[in-house]
């Protein structure tokens, strides 16, 4: 203790004795057994009683919180206060953080927890994972088994789109290999298939906007009866944004260079690029890349829309 420190115990030496326990000790402890092992004061047979000796190490113990040289959590048993010289609620965080690699439910990370730092309450460490989920510390994953979720210490990543996930890449996979033969057997590219594959689409029931990427699409066709579609996009009134969305929507797959043709004049540009590539960034349109830019003619290339290198050739409507 320092000549500036006010004296906290009146006996002698305990203070130093008390932080040597909390440092010394593997996990935070209770008052009773930071107590267990000094010997009591003596009763003199003249004077005032000793001091309880309980309530001296609890002065000692308060006054070290207070002044940041130890700390204290309600992490024991109905929320019994537990000292150490180790921010135990600190520690149990850096640990959910490691434990939580992989994602964990939340009872098999309190029991991890449990075993890091030995006779926390349960309560207590359940709190300290909620608490870094309220935070965003941890992030929720999809569920494993039906109403177990799992908690990570990094964020789930972006589902896949709808024809990459699991559930239908059986039916897929046959499409593939179907389409690799009918292109072998009748000696086109992919071109000429989605060509007609989008004229037999077309021709059917309604289909819902595709997720997976497409290859140029015909012309777009703003000249159909009333029967056969919706009113032609208005030359004006609506914003760049506003006129794309309605075009996409009255076709499946459009090609960018005639949509470009089909924007009021003065929506040509660098500005009718710009607004498609925020649609896609926002999610509400699809853009897809040529699969062969070589053979998009040179003189052509400025009717599409370029994203770095690459040269997006097609749009569709998010579903």
């Amino acid at each position: 203790m320092t000549a500036s420190e006010p004296a906290t115990t009146t006996v002698p030496g305990i203070d130093e004795a008390v932080r040597k326990k909390l440092q010394e000790a593997p996990n935070p402890l209770k008052l009773s057994e930071v107590v267990k092992g000094f010997p009591k004061p003596k009763k003199a047979k003249k004077g005032p009683p000793p001091p309880d000796l309980n309530e001296e190490v609890r002065k000692i113990l308060d006054e070290d919180v207070r002044l940041g040289r130890a700390f204290s959590h309600p992490s024991g048993k109905n929320g019994e206060a537990r000292y150490w010289a180790k921010d135990e609620k600190h520690l149990l965080r850096e640990k959910a953080l490691e434990f939580a690699g992989t994602p964990q439910a939340i009872p098999a990370l309190k029991k991890q927890l449990g075993s890091a730092v030995k006779g926390a309450d349960a309560g207590f460490v359940e709190g300290v994972i909620r608490e870094m989920i309220a935070d965003d510390l941890l992030f929720q994953h999809p569920e494993q088994k039906k109403g177990t979720p799992l908690f990570g210490a990094a964020p789930p990543p972006p589902p896949l789109p709808a024809l990459e996930q699991v559930k239908h890449q059986k039916v897929v996979n046959k499409l593939v290999d179907e389409c690799k033969k009918l292109m072998a057997a009748a000696e086109v590219g992919l071109e000429e298939l989605f060509r007609v594959l989008q004229v037999r689409l077309s021709a059917g029931a309604p289909v819902p906007a595709p997720i997976a990427s497409h290859v140029p699409a015909g012309p777009l066709n703003l000249d159909r009866t009333e029967e056969e579609a919706p009113a032609p996009v208005p030359a004006s009134g609506e914003d760049l944004k506003s006129l794309i969305l309605k075009a996409v929507s009255m076709a499946p797959v459009l090609s960018l260079a005639e949509l470009r043709k089909e924007m009021p004049k003065e929506y040509q540009g660098q500005r009718f690029d710009e607004a498609v590539l925020q649609l896609a960034d926002a999610g509400r349109v699809i853009l897809s890349q040529d699969i062969n830019p070589m053979s998009v003619a040179e003189q052509d290339q400025d009717l599409y829309v370029r994203d770095g290198d690459a040269l997006l050739t097609t749009i569709a409507k998010w579903s």
